[in-house]
């Protein structure tokens, strides 16, 4: 199962970061409803890259496009950055990473989010049980 570590709103990327260490994370999610969350989503992935931080990064929210993201934003932080239109998309590029993190005898098991797409807890809990969302994966929410 997942580990799902919620930081909430308007988090300092050194936060997101120091969190993802402590937490042992294997990919970090950030996700923006207004357009200037995409600038700051963007300054984080420069900051990230020139630290030299390769952690997956899965991007989304309504401000975001794919193509914002595949091509520009890909751009400046390479291909550990993805695109996620909602949760289900999140949860997709999640799977991508463990047959990754799989075949390189690797187990992911905990992933950072800034903020979980379109869904709230309870929403995404609501499609888990009833089985819309990878149903033979349990995802646990920890608040900091």
């Amino acid at each position: 199962g997942y580990t799902v570590i919620n930081l909430g709103i308007k988090v300092a990327v050194d936060l997101m970061l120091d969190s993802a260490e402590k937490n042992k994370a294997q990919a970090i999610g950030m996700s923006g409803l207004l357009v200037k969350s995409t600038l700051i989503m963007k300054e984080n992935l420069e900051l990230m890259k020139g630290r030299g931080i390769t952690i997956p990064v899965i991007l989304g929210g309504a401000a975001l496009t794919r193509r914002y993201v595949e091509s520009d934003l890909r751009s400046i932080y390479g291909e550990n950055v993805g695109y996620a239109a909602d949760a289900f998309d999140g949860l997709h590029f999640m799977e991508n990473i463990i047959i990754t993190k799989e075949k390189a005898g690797k187990r992911i098991d905990k992933f950072l989010a800034t903020e979980f797409f379109s869904y709230s807890r309870g929403e995404l809990i609501k499609k888990i049980k009833s089985g819309e969302v990878l149903a033979n994966k349990k995802i646990d929410f920890q608040y900091s």
